[in-house]
C-alpha cells in the first residue's frame, strides 16, 4: 500500500510540474477578420515576468515544421556564448581568424559575407555581433572554427543544446541558414530559444537589438555593418519603434521569417513568423514546407541579390509587416491587469488525520498579470486547480505548496501558479495510528493472510465438526450394544 501510496504521490508531482510547462494548451483567441497574415506558421506569447506566466495570446500552424534560414542564428549566438562561458573565454580579447579553408566554405555556401580577407584576426565579439546582424557567411565561419574547430563539432551542440531547452521539432544542419532536408524548426520551438536567450542569454539578445555595428579588428579593417532586420533601422519604412530586438531571415522555398520582441507601454510580447510570401496563404490552407532555398537573410543590402530578391525589395517584406500587424492587435485588444494577488485565497480542500480542521485555505503563491481581453471581467476567468495528492493529509505547514492553480480565459490559458496553504494544520496521533492500522490490515499481504486463516478455520471447523459426529455416532452405538 505504502509503495502505491508512493507510486501516485510521484504521478501527482509530475502532473504538477508538467502543469507548471508553458503551451500546454492550444490558443483560442481568434484574429478579427479585417486581419490576415501572410505567415505560414505563427505565434505571438505574452512575456510574463516568469516563463510559466508567459501566455500564448494567437497561434496558427505553431508546431509544423519548415525551414528557419536566418533564424539558425539565434541558436549560433545561443550556443556560442555557452561554449564561450563553459571555456572561460574573454569574448573581448579572445580571437577567430579567417583562414582558406574557411574561405572555401564561404565561397561554396554562395552567401554575402561582411569582406573578411584571409588573415583577418577578429575578436569573438565582434565575430559574434556581426553574424547576428548580418548574414555574413565569413564572419559565423570563423567564430564556429574558433569556437568548436568544425562545423560539423559546433552543429552537433547546437542540436543538444537545442533538445535541452526543450525543442521538440528543431533539427540543424548548418550554422548559415542554408536548406538542407534536415534542417528545420517550428515556430514554438524558436520562441522556447529566444525565451532562454532572453533569461539566460541576455547579451545576444542585446546583439539582437543593435541597428548597426562598427568593426575593430586585431588584424584587418575598421568598418560597420547595419542590420538586415529593418524594424530596427530608422532609415527604413518599416522601422517600428516597440520593437526591442529580433532576428530575420528569408529562403526561397518558403519566403521570410522573423521572431521579435516588441514592448508596448512596459508590456513585452513575443512574435514569430515563417513562411512569409507576399501573397497570403488561404486561411483555410494549412502549409507545411521543407526546405530547398538560399537561407539569406531578408532586407539584405547585396549586390549580388537575384531578380527574385530585387523583387522582393519592390515588394513589402510580409515578415515585417505581420509582426507589427500582431503586435499592434494585441495591443489594441487585449488590456494589462492584475488578475491575482499574492496570498489570495483561491480553494478550500479537505484535510484528513486532524482533529483541529477537516480542511485548509489554499491561497496564490504569487502574484500574476497578464493581458486579458478588452471586456472581460476578472470573475469570468475559469480556475482549474490541481493538487500534488488527492486529498491533503496532516501535517500541513503554513507556506507549503499543495498544488497548482491554471487560470483559462474560454479555452485559453492565462497563466499558473502555486497553491500555498495559508494556516498549519496539526496531525492527530490517534487519528493517524488507526489509520495505519487499517492500512496494515487493508494491505494486500494481510488480506492474504486473513483470508488464509479464514479458509484454515473453516477447513478445521468442517474437519471438527465430521469428527464430532463421527464420535457421536460410535457413542450411539457403544450404548445400543450394551442395552
Amino acid at each position: 500500500m505504502k509503495k502505491a501510496m508512493a507510486a501516485i504521490g510521484m504521478i501527482g508531482a509530475l502532473l504538477a510540474a508538467l502543469f507548471c510547462m508553458p503551451f500546454t494548451a492550444a490558443a483560442s483567441y481568434s484574429l478579427p477578420d479585417t486581419v490576415t497574415l501572410h505567415a505560414s506558421s505563427a505565434l505571438l506569447v505574452y512575456l510574463g515576468t516568469e516563463q510559466h506566466h508567459d501566455a500564448v495570446i494567437y497561434e496558427k500552424n505553431a508546431d509544423e515544421s519548415t525551414a528557419p534560414a536566418g533564424l539558425v542564428r539565434i541558436a549560433v549566438g545561443l550556443y556560442a556564448l555557452r561554449q564561450i562561458e563553459e571555456k572561460n573565454l574573454d569574448p573581448a580579447t579572445a580571437t577567430g581568424t579567417y583562414s582558406h579553408d574557411i574561405e572555401s566554405v564561404t565561397d561554396r555556401v554562395g552567401l554575402s559575407t561582411v569582406d573578411m580577407k584571409v588573415g583577418d584576426v577578429w575578436t569573438l565579439d565582434d565575430l559574434l555581433a556581426v553574424s547576428m546582424l548580418q548574414t555574413a557567411s565569413d564572419a559565423v565561419g570563423t567564430l564556429v572554427a574558433a569556437l568548436s574547430g568544425t562545423e560539423e563539432a559546433f552543429v552537433a551542440g547546437m542540436n543538444a543544446m537545442a533538445a535541452e531547452i526543450g525543442c521538440t521539432h528543431t533539427q540543424f544542419r548548418n550554422v548559415y541558414g542554408l536548406d538542407d532536408p534536415e534542417q528545420y524548426t517550428t515556430a514554438r520551438d524558436m520562441y522556447r530559444l529566444l525565451r532562454h536567450a532572453s533569461l539566460n542569454y541576455p547579451k545576444l539578445t542585446v546583439l539582437l537589438g543593435y541597428d548597426e555595428y562598427t568593426v575593430h579588428p586585431i588584424k584587418g579593417e575598421q568598418d560597420y555593418w547595419p542590420t538586415t532586420n529593418q524594424m530596427l533601422r530608422e532609415s527604413s519604412e518599416y522601422y517600428y519603434t516597440p520593437l526591442l530586438y529580433g532576428r530575420s531571415g528569408y529562403t526561397e522555398s518558403v519566403g521570410h521569417s522573423c521572431a521579435s520582441v516588441v514592448r508596448d507601454e512596459g508590456q513585452e510580447a513575443m512574435v514569430v513568423l515563417l513562411g512569409c510570401k507576399d501573397a497570403p496563404p488561404a486561411k483555410s490552407t494549412t502549409t507545411t514546407t521543407r526546405p530547398s532555398g538560399d537561407g539569406s537573410d531578408e532586407g539584405e543590402d547585396d549586390e549580388d541579390e537575384s531578380d527574385e530578391e530585387d523583387d522582393w525589395e519592390e515588394d513589402e517584406y510580409p515578415a515585417f509587416t505581420d509582426t507589427m500587424t500582431l503586435a499592434r492587435w494585441m495591443y489594441n485588444a487585449f488590456t494589462f491587469t492584475a488578475i491575482v494577488s499574492k496570498g489570495q485565497p483561491i480553494t478550500r480542500v479537505p484535510v484528513s488525520l486532524s482533529w483541529t480542521s477537516d480542511s485548509v485555505v489554499l491561497v496564490a503563491g504569487e502574484s500574476l498579470s497578464g493581458m486579458l481581453r478588452n471586456g472581460v471581467e476578472l470573475s469570468q476567468l475559469r480556475y482549474d486547480i490541481q493538487l500534488k495528492d488527492d486529498d491533503l493529509i496532516a501535517p500541513v505547514d503554513k507556506g507549503q505548496v499543495c498544488g497548482t492553480a491554471r487560470i483559462y480565459d474560454g479555452d485559453e490559458l492565462v497563466g499558473t501558479f502555486d497553491l500555498l496553504a495559508a494556516e498549519t494544520v496539526s496531525r492527530s496521533q490517534l487519528l493517524a495510528l488507526f489509520e495505519n492500522v487499517w492500512k496494515v490490515v487493508a494491505s494486500p499481504v494481510m488480506l492474504i493472510v486473513l483470508g488464509v486463516l479464514g479458509v484454515l478455520l473453516i477447513v478445521y471447523l468442517v474437519i471438527g465438526t465430521a469428527h464430532n459426529q463421527k464420535r457421536r455416532r460410535k457413542k450411539q452405538r457403544r450404548v445400543k450394544r450394551y442395552k
